[in-house]
């Protein structure tokens, strides 16, 4: 028997998420005018019952450049910490997901490392599955 890395073609379509009769796209959007120096939680959201959602990526923008910072929970444990300038990203990979299962709340903490109050948009982009 063969060991080692899958083929990679093999590999890859195994781990795509792929939309189905029992899915559907998720975005959603949140606007938060964070102080100088503060920390504030600006997006969150909550599993419905019933489905598991894969996160497929966050987008963190500001209106001013200035080195940032953003983190993740999956709470409580941390999923991904970013510093960004004026627009940063994370993914979990190129044809990957992060599970999150019902009831499990995703959160994002935007840092304003900047001297002035700045506009942060938070944007999550996922896919919704119901468990059937």
């Amino acid at each position: 028997m063969a060991s080692g890395r899958r083929d990679y073609t093999w590999g890859a379509l195994q781990d795509i998420v792929q939309p189905g009769p029992n899915s559907s796209n998720y975005s959603n959007y949140w606007q938060s005018n964070i102080g100088a120096g503060l920390t504030s939680k600006v997006a969150t959201y909550t599993v419905p019952d019933g489905y598991t959602f894969f996160l497929f990526g966050v987008i963190v923008t500001c209106r001013f450049p200035g080195i940032n910072r953003f983190q993740i929970y999956d709470d409580p444990d941390l999923i991904a910490e970013v510093n960004f300038d004026i627009t940063g990203s994370w993914m979990p990979g190129q044809w990957g997901s992060y599970a999150m299962d019902e009831g499990d709340i995703l959160n994002c903490y935007v840092t304003n490392r900047d001297g002035v109050t700045v506009e942060m948009t938070v944007m999550v982009c996922g896919l919704l599955e119901e468990i059937v």
